[in-house]
């Protein structure tokens, strides 16, 4: 026996699911870190956010300075990739045959 499916049904469902989709994307993609700086004169105000984005900015650039890896070092595990998937690939093609 086939049920009854409406048009409409699947429509509002495909679009709900469309909508729930995007929503979870977009709020794991968005990251936003604010600092408010304490409630001071304009100036304290002023050097208290540079400070702020001073030490963010070095705490990304020690970050960044720890993951670096240069051209020639990613080559090299380019290649060794390369070398290991044909001795992996090359015996089991042979062996399926």
């Amino acid at each position: 026996r086939q049920r009854d499916i409406k048009p409409e049904m699947f429509v509002a469902r495909s679009s709900m699911a469309r909508a729930v989709a995007r929503a979870t994307t977009q709020t794991g993609q968005r990251r936003s870190a604010q600092t408010i700086p304490r409630f001071a004169s304009e100036e304290e105000m002023k050097k208290e956010a540079v400070a702020q984005l001073r030490a963010r900015i070095a705490k990304q650039k020690d970050i960044e300075a720890g993951q670096h890896i240069s051209h020639a070092e990613e080559v090299a595990e380019m290649w060794k990739w390369v070398k290991l998937s044909i001795f992996v690939a090359t015996p089991v093609c042979v062996l399926s045959v």
